[in-house]
């Protein structure tokens, strides 16, 4: 999960962002050593209490990079407005209802992006453990989250449990959410301004490795023949769908798989890499 695409934060500026703003916050938290009940709820998502939080919260905070390059930076950057917004909501009704105050973090984004990815990611393999126990690509992230969810009591669950809510909700797509987006003008503002500073640069090996895979799939670049002539190797079907899935189009999915000898992983790197 963490090693679906180009390492890094490229095209993913608002999450590298993010990453940075709590991971500073964070550190300068725990120099004071403040509990989650004198951190306002507010700042619940851009502050962890405790190193262990840091550190595993860090590694799947690390990983909606991913959701950013397949969502686009101006959905994904409303797409964690909502989901902060709802899951912060949602805490503040389990801390009236339920007189209990949740963990201070980042659960909401974490727990909504945990969502979509069961929900959306296709698993690149499958083994199996004494013949009985089903082990795929997720599970190191599946340990993770579950980590966190436990660390601290009562409270880390309840805030796992907002992000949950708020992923669902989002993917529901109630009230077509999914495509809003800030006001057009402020969007471009961004770009011209903030985008330049944030972005980080492609580095020589994401564009060694990109451009390699799309000479494979475009061997002659002038050339108007299409793919029905050349042979096709066998390509899965169910690697077609899980990838359509995604929200990418059959044609995308076709031209990634032939170039990876149908090797989902790496056809997904690339598409995601887009």
């Amino acid at each position: 999960m963490l090693n679906v695409g180009p390492s890094g934060f490229y095209k993913a500026p608002v999450s590298k962002v993010y990453f940075i703003v709590v991971a500073c916050l964070s550190i300068f938290n725990s120099l004071f050593s403040l509990s989650p009940k004198n951190v306002p709820l507010l700042v619940h998502p851009f502050v962890f209490t405790c190193s262990t939080e840091i550190l595993l919260g860090g590694f799947l905070l690390y990983m909606t990079r991913m959701f950013e390059r397949h969502f686009g930076s101006s959905k994904f950057i409303f797409h964690l407005f909502i989901v902060i917004t709802l899951s912060t909501f949602i805490q503040y009704i389990f801390k009236k209802l339920l007189l209990a105050a949740s963990s201070s973090g980042p659960y909401g984004i974490i727990y909504a992006c945990m969502v979509y990815y069961m929900v959306d990611i296709p698993q690149s393999y499958s083994h199996r453990l004494f013949h009985t126990i089903s082990i795929n690509n997720k599970i190191f992230a599946l340990i993770l989250a579950a980590q966190l969810v436990f660390q601290d009591g009562w409270r880390s669950t309840l805030a796992a449990l907002s992000g949950l809510i708020a992923g669902f909700f989002y993917r529901s797509n109630i009230l077509n959410m999914k495509t809003w987006r800030f006001p057009r003008r402020l969007r471009n503002i961004c770009k011209i301004y903030l985008l330049p500073v944030i972005e980080t640069a492609t580095s020589e090996t994401t564009v060694h490795s990109s451009s390699q895979l799309r000479t494979a799939i475009h061997p002659f670049p002038n050339s108007t023949a299409n793919m029905d002539s050349f042979p096709m190797p066998s390509i899965s079907e169910e690697h077609i769908q899980l990838l359509m899935n995604m929200g990418f189009d059959r044609d995308q999915v076709m031209r990634a798989l032939l170039s990876s000898h149908n090797d989902i992983q790496r056809a997904s790197n690339f598409l995601l890499d887009q």
